[in-house]
């Protein structure tokens, strides 16, 4: 184990490394941090103003979860569900954050149901920027401009989803870990940084449940690599504060399970994680183990082409990394700062390849890898003597903006589906929550399984109750409704009120042809229904 540097010695062998600027120098790096704080004010409002996409990628279960909590309280704020009625697969921080949110602005406020991520986002930048700026002048707000200027960000930055937050509390583990590890502090400090850790391991398994355990993973790859020693983990405090994070990492599962141990064995259990790593679950693919095999490369693909082009200069950084180390610069290798920076290239090497092992595959699993690859790439960009951009920090600036531009483009263009069909969905829950406005003693219930998003911003109802029986319930205690149906037959309880004269169609919005691709397929109907049925038939 390496003799522990003081901080004296640190700074020195930092400085070292990083020759202090020439004035013209520090002119050029004064433009970093102007870009970095209009790229994420930019992607903030490219997405607040774009179209709608909380239709897409289970957003619609995310803000489904908040609603049922808000609505029936109790046993929902820790097992909650969806607008089809199944139960919770992800652990509610993220819905516990976003409640004060809706609660205040109204269940149809998007904006409510995304302000967890936006926020999130925000403090991913503000750390990228504080840590970033002890490796030297600049790294800091160029490592923020970077991981701005990407498509993973400025997508899951604002989504109603827990990615971001979990982006964050990963973050804020790794470092803690990392600055724990990698060289000995005082035992107050020592303490500071080993329950920042754990507090972070229990939040990440809070937010995403199995994906805490990279955490995990990493300390002692890190002790090894820097020390050739286990004997650092020790600074984690495993017993003292580990025991405790570990329990209250898993006292979700536990009160799930008491809740409801079928849905936690086969869902939580199996379909979350057995089935995902194997293959032979719906997380999985179906596909079976061979789907490893086969999709092994995915992910590391993912990394490189979701955060082109800033993912080949962090690999330039990882190259200067290992070969300083195989020059035997063990005093650089062993600052503070520098240990760091190889900390991050692990920390990437170990999520990318962990899940490479899943079946299942997505590209936002490996999400935590981008901010402390961003600092190693922002590294090399500054740094680094073989670097183009070192003397020309513009040249990055201007990569962020064209790559910001492009991604912002498609985005409001639409990747799924097209834009007027993003425009045509917006314009359904709009004039859905007109009709309501037009009636407000009249309940709205929505009965559309395609677009279950609508029944959570549009429907009186908790979320699972807009159906054929919320409907009924909704008659025989307001003896009049208002029913938006976009599914493949008019339903029951209507097409028998349709029969006998006491409902009428007030207007049909077909989708376009587009919509297919979205899941979209049978056009929108709005009915009145204006007394309750003689004698309303059971399910």
């Amino acid at each position: 184990m390496p003799r522990p540097f003081s901080r004296a010695v640190q700074y020195r062998t930092a400085v070292s490394d990083s020759p202090v600027p020439e004035p013209s120098a520090v002119r050029r790096m004064s433009l970093l941090p102007l870009a970095a704080v209009l790229a994420l004010v930019a992607m903030a409002i490219a997405r607040i103003t774009g179209p709608s996409d909380l239709w897409d990628q289970t957003q619609p279960r995310t803000i489904a979860y908040t609603v049922d909590m808000l609505v029936h309280g109790g046993e929902s704020w820790v097992l909650a569900r969806d607008a089809q009625g199944v139960l919770a697969t992800k652990p509610p921080l993220y819905n516990w954050l976003a409640a004060p949110g809706v609660a205040l602005l109204g269940r149809q406020s998007e904006f409510a149901h995304r302000l967890p991520s936006l926020l999130a986002t925000i403090a991913v930048v503000v750390l990228l920027v504080r840590w970033g700026e002890r490796q030297g002048r600049g790294i800091g707000w160029l490592a923020a401009l970077a991981w701005v200027a990407m498509f993973p960000t400025i997508k899951l930055g604002y989504l109603a989803r827990p990615d971001m937050l979990l982006c964050l509390v990963m973050f804020i583990g790794w470092r803690a870990a990392t600055a724990a590890i990698n060289v000995e502090r005082t035992a107050p400090a020592l303490r500071r940084q080993a329950l920042l850790y754990w507090l972070a391991f229990a939040l990440a398994a809070w937010t995403k449940g199995p994906a805490a355990i990279c955490l995990l993973l990493y300390p002692p790859i890190l002790s090894l690599v820097l020390h050739r020693s286990l004997a650092p983990l020790g600074r984690l405090y495993p017993l003292s504060f580990g025991l405790p994070g570990m329990a209250l990492a898993g006292l979700w599962y536990a009160i799930a399970a008491w809740i409801s141990p079928e849905h936690f064995r086969e869902t939580l259990i199996y379909g979350e994680v057995v089935g995902r790593m194997t293959g032979n679950g719906p997380e999985g693919g179906g596909e079976g183990p061979m789907a490893i095999v086969i999709g092994f490369p995915v992910m590391t693909l993912y990394f490189f082409a979701r955060f082109a082009p800033w993912s080949f200069l962090a690999l330039l950084g990882a190259v200067a990394l290992i070969a300083r180390g195989e020059r035997g610069e063990r005093r650089w290798r062993a600052s503070a700062p520098n240990a760091e920076l190889l900390g991050a290239v692990l920390w990437t090497a170990t999520i990318v390849l962990l899940f490479s092992f899943s079946s299942g595959k997505r590209a936002d699993y490996i999400a935590p890898v981008y901010a402390p690859a961003a600092l190693v790439a922002a590294w090399w960009m500054l740094r680094d003597p073989h670097s183009p951009i070192r003397s020309r920090p513009w040249i990055a600036v201007a990569i962020a903006t064209v790559g910001m531009a492009i991604h912002i483009a498609v985005d409001r263009r639409g990747s799924v589906v097209s834009r007027p069909t993003m425009d045509h969905i917006e314009a359904l829950v709009a004039r859905s929550l007109a009709e309501r406005r037009a009636a407000p003693e009249t309940p709205l219930v929505v009965i559309a399984q395609q677009l279950p998003h609508v029944a959570v911003l549009c429907g009186d109802p908790a979320p699972a109750d807009n159906s054929q029986k919320g409907l009924r319930a909704e008659l025989a205690l307001h003896g009049r409704a208002l029913v938006l149906v976009a599914t493949k037959s008019v339903p029951e309880p209507v097409r028998t009120l349709l029969a006998e004269g006491r409902a009428r169609e007030l207007w049909t919005m077909p989708f376009p042809a587009d919509a297919a691709k979205g899941g979209m397929t049978y056009p929108a109907v709005m009915y009145e229904i204006t007394a309750p049925p003689k004698d309303p038939p059971s399910d």
